[in-house]
């Protein structure tokens, strides 16, 4: 299987860019495109090209097979868009590439946070995002379009260190991410599991509080400070120091902030 090229949208890219869109809302209940509810997609090279923003396309045999866009939303602050992948290339890292294509892009303009939003309904998507180091947040926002769609904003700081304290849906999205640090630094997949999922209770219930590290935009270590359970620390394997940054930065620490 050869591999598509990632090329910057044209205006004649419109038609099947649409058509791209709408099978992917078609594998979901109650998803229906209507360009009434993405009028953007009228002419998406323009759209993007005047908010100051980029639109890519994967390209494979003269098919558009995937897209990714990004924009400006304030100072330091850029949105990833309309990431679609055809069925027939999923799972073979054509996503990762387009993602980090308009990843690389914002961070040329000088982005230091990234900001997604994904339907509620796009369970494997959101699974996708939390693997590439996002975490969601609340609270929810409604469309208001035709299929009454809701959308979960998920968030990925990118420079330097950055510590956030996680709130419920940021430590439930974190899980298996900090699940992976602990079995690559050596410890039993099925008992950091238990541990990790107890430490989402226990900030869902108020009996403590959870962070997350990210290092130049990957989330690099966890920790739990838990008010009747002593403390736990995740940690990368072969990065014992980030562990320390963490605790020491814990004070600091800013809460997740807002989606816009």
């Amino acid at each position: 299987m050869t591999v598509p090229a990632i090329r910057p949208a044209r205006a004649e890219d419109a038609a099947p860019l649409r058509a791209l869109v709408a099978r992917a809302w078609e594998e979901y209940p109650g998803l229906v495109f209507r360009l009434q509810d993405a009028p953007e997609l009228a002419e998406p090279a323009a759209y993007y090209a005047a908010e100051s923003g980029g639109l890519w396309v994967a390209e494979e045999a003269g098919c558009v097979v995937g897209s990714v866009a990004a924009l400006p939303q304030a100072p330091a602050i850029w949105e990833i868009a309309k990431m679609y992948v055809a069925p027939a290339w999923r799972g073979g890292g054509l996503a990762a590439r387009l993602l980090a294509t308009g990843e690389a892009y914002a961070r040329g303009q000088g982005a230091q946070r990234l900001v997604l939003w994904s339907d509620t309904r796009f369970a494997p998507a959101h699974r996708f995002y939390e693997k590439h180091h996002y975490v969601r947040r609340a609270p929810l926002r409604a469309l208001g379009d035709s299929c009454h769609s809701l959308e979960f904003p998920f968030l990925r700081p990118l420079a330097g260190e950055t510590v956030w304290e996680l709130d419920t849906p940021a430590a439930a999205s974190a899980a298996r991410r900090l699940v992976g640090l602990r079995v690559a630094a050596g410890e039993d997949r099925a008992a950091a599991g238990s541990e990790v999922a107890a430490g989402v209770r226990a900030v869902a219930t108020g009996r403590g509080r959870m962070f997350g590290l990210w290092v130049d935009g990957i989330l690099a270590a966890g920790a739990l400070f838990a008010a009747d359970a002593g403390e736990a620390v995740w940690r990368a394997a072969g990065a014992p120091l980030l562990a320390a940054r963490l605790e020491a930065a814990r004070e600091g620490a800013i809460a997740l902030p807002a989606a816009g």
